[in-house]
């Protein structure tokens, strides 16, 4: 029996892509954070939260004066809070806690006015349409662009 030979020439090098993956994954973590930040405040002030108010809520509201605003806009203390912080290696959303809560749902606490009611989740961290799938092709290209043929 003759052994054969098999040849292979590896004509791209990953050592610069390895060398630039953590960077490559920092940036889009961070552009995907002030992004996301940004579409916050106008899924609030554009009304894009769902659901709407109950009619308890819109009652509340026109004692208090409070009229025709969207969800989680009524006083303008959450919208006003709403803050993206960019750093050199991430990036953040802060608000004040009650933002969160909404985002998640929760109970009323029982000396509230309407005690232990179920608060509907209102999902409003979020990105617009499209965002993460832009970020996605970007990222691709840096990849691209990383792992380069070996001259």
């Amino acid at each position: 029996m003759s052994k054969k030979q098999i040849e292979a020439k590896v004509t791209y090098d990953a050592g610069r892509l390895a060398k630039e993956m953590p960077k490559m994954i920092k940036k889009l973590l961070i552009d995907y954070t002030t992004q996301t930040g940004r579409n916050v405040k106008s899924n609030i002030f554009e009304g894009k939260v769902k659901p709407g108010l109950s009619q308890t809520t819109k009652d509340i509201r026109r004692k208090r004066g409070q009229l025709g605003s969207p969800p989680l806009f009524a006083s303008g203390r959450l919208y006003n809070s709403i803050k993206v912080k960019e750093f050199k290696t991430t990036a953040s959303i802060s608000m004040n806690l009650y933002g969160a809560l909404h985002n998640k749902g929760y109970n009323t606490a029982p000396n509230s006015m309407i005690p232990r009611k179920k608060v509907p989740k209102r999902e409003f961290i979020t990105p617009k349409e499209g965002t993460f799938d832009r970020l996605v092709k970007n990222f691709g290209k840096n990849i691209s662009k990383n792992f380069k043929k070996t001259k």
